[in-house]
């Protein structure tokens, strides 16, 4: 493994936590493009495991004001928001995007069951949400 370099030989090791930093190289514009196309198709690939395969009917149901039985309508829809965020979060890396996902995501579906608007709005809203964020992970990358 060697010394850290900014040290010599015979002298003491003292820790310093930019020797943890990862540094990768600078990657070409090419493959800084693929990766954010990687991005975007990860996230939407997790959208819709987690509104599709991850939320009961149930949930589905009493997420919508007034439709609750078992649970307060609130704690459906903000328990479902937060898996996307938790996706996001975990895709991305970035915890704060996470969160963004989880208040959007609670309030395209609150307004879904207040407006009564279709399914194909209410996924294309989602799935801009997604653009943004890969849009805002490049801006922070870069």
């Amino acid at each position: 493994m060697g010394l850290p370099s900014h040290l010599h030989a015979g002298q003491k090791f003292c820790f310093r936590p930019q020797d943890l930093t990862y540094r990768h190289p600078r990657r070409s514009p090419e493959a800084f493009l693929i990766a954010a196309l990687d991005l975007l198709i990860l996230l939407a690939l997790a959208h819709f495991v987690c509104d599709f395969g991850l939320q009961t009917d149930r949930m589905a149901r009493e997420k919508i004001a007034g439709g609750d039985v078992t649970l307060n309508w609130r704690w459906w829809l903000v328990s479902h928001a937060a898996t996307h965020g938790l996706a996001v979060a975990l895709l991305t890396g970035i915890p704060l995007l996470g969160l963004a996902e989880t208040v959007l995501h609670a309030i395209i579906d609150w307004s879904k069951g207040r407006l009564r608007f279709s399914l194909a709005l209410d996924q294309s809203l989602h799935l801009a949400c997604k653009l943004l964020w890969v849009g805002l992970w490049v801006s922070i990358q870069s």
